[in-house]
């Protein structure tokens, strides 16, 4: 939708095919399960608007009340400032810095952690995102941009509004106390991103789309 809405923008009359992005075969490969450890996993690009700063400030209240929470933060870019922000909250031995991943590494740490966390402050659909649904994990994400054509509230992940730590503070604690609901929320986001970014279906969809284009090309030159 927030694609769509941006192109519609631009071109009322644009002909959209609607296509998802095809995830690597390493993420259906395994099958996420509930464990009672109390991990967070984090993955994306260490830059501001992706929220980071945000978690960690979340992270400081969720420690207070769960003293073995740990958070996983995988993703390129300059750590320091996140680094910096985690000595002043007084966690930094609840923060494990993972730097870049690859695709079979992160995977093994969908596996390893219970919930995924995207709290960015704009985004448009994010990968990272559709990864851990394929795994089956319980995934929460922000509602910006075109994340929440991705998951649906309460249904294939929660959603929370950007910038406001006290917030998502009660939304990971509502999943670390309740593991029954993480695996809801995981199986149904597996159901409906193993379908939705099979690889095989979006190769389809993506032939389907440019056979129209031709056929429409085709028309208007005759």
């Amino acid at each position: 939708n927030f694609d769509t809405g941006f192109v519609r923008s631009m071109n009322p009359a644009a002909r959209i095919f609607t296509i998802h992005e095809a995830m690597n075969p390493v993420f259906f490969q395994n099958d996420w399960r509930v464990s009672d450890a109390d991990t967070l996993l984090y993955v994306g690009s260490l830059v501001g608007h992706k929220g980071l700063d945000v978690l960690l400030e979340a992270l400081q209240l969720v420690v207070q009340r769960r003293p073995k929470a740990m958070l996983r933060v995988i993703g390129g870019g300059d750590q320091n400032s996140a680094r910096d922000l985690c000595t002043r909250l007084q966690i930094t031995g609840h923060v494990e810095f993972l730097g870049f991943q690859s695709a079979d590494q992160i995977a093994r740490h969908h596996l390893d952690s219970q919930i995924f966390v995207l709290p960015s402050r704009n985004d448009n659909s994010p990968n990272t995102l559709a990864e851990a649904m394929v795994t089956g994990m319980p995934v929460m994400a922000t509602a910006v941009g075109g994340i929440p054509s991705m998951v649906k509230h309460n249904e294939t992940g929660l959603l929370f509004p950007p910038g406001d730590p006290t917030h998502l503070t009660k939304v990971i604690l509502q999943l670390l106390e309740h593991p029954e609901k993480r695996a809801r929320l995981g199986g149904n986001a597996c159901r409906v991103a193993r379908e939705r970014h099979l690889p095989e279906r979006v190769a389809s969809q993506t032939m389907d789309a440019y056979h129209e284009i031709l056929k429409l090309e085709a028309a208007r030159r005759d």
